[in-house]
């Protein structure tokens, strides 16, 4: 998983995905994160972050602490990866009315970028 902010038609993206026609499902994570780190050395204006720009908190920290009833984890990032793998059970519990109802950073979070309509068209079972 990656989360790739960049504006459209970039050559840096152009490039790697250029290089797909070459794709090994065997080594995936030859053109998932090897190749794209080399590709990222001939490019100028390229930032790589470290892993907390993307992945805090990690799945092994309690995530009660975004999911929990309380606003103590500041999340910083660009995005949040909640590790479905590793924490199935506690994220199963996420829904409009868990959304609506905590007081959890998660809530805050979601109520901020997700309208009530569009929380409701979620509990009515439809996916966007």
């Amino acid at each position: 998983n990656a989360v790739i902010l960049a504006r459209p038609k970039n050559k840096f993206i152009k490039k790697w995905l250029d290089e797909y026609d070459n794709f090994d499902n065997s080594q995936w994570d030859y053109h998932s994160v090897i190749l794209p780190f080399k590709l990222s050395k001939r490019f100028d204006k390229i930032t790589i972050l470290d892993s907390e720009a993307f992945y805090y908190p990690s799945w092994d920290n309690n995530l009660d602490e975004i999911l929990g009833n309380s606003k103590n984890t500041i999340c910083t990032g660009f995005s949040s990866h909640l590790w479905k793998g590793f924490c199935e059970k506690t994220l199963n519990k996420i829904s409009p009315e868990f959304i609506l109802t905590n007081n959890c950073t998660y809530s805050m979070i979601v109520n901020k970028i997700c309208s009530l309509e569009e929380l409701n068209y979620w509990k009515n079972g439809r996916n966007y």
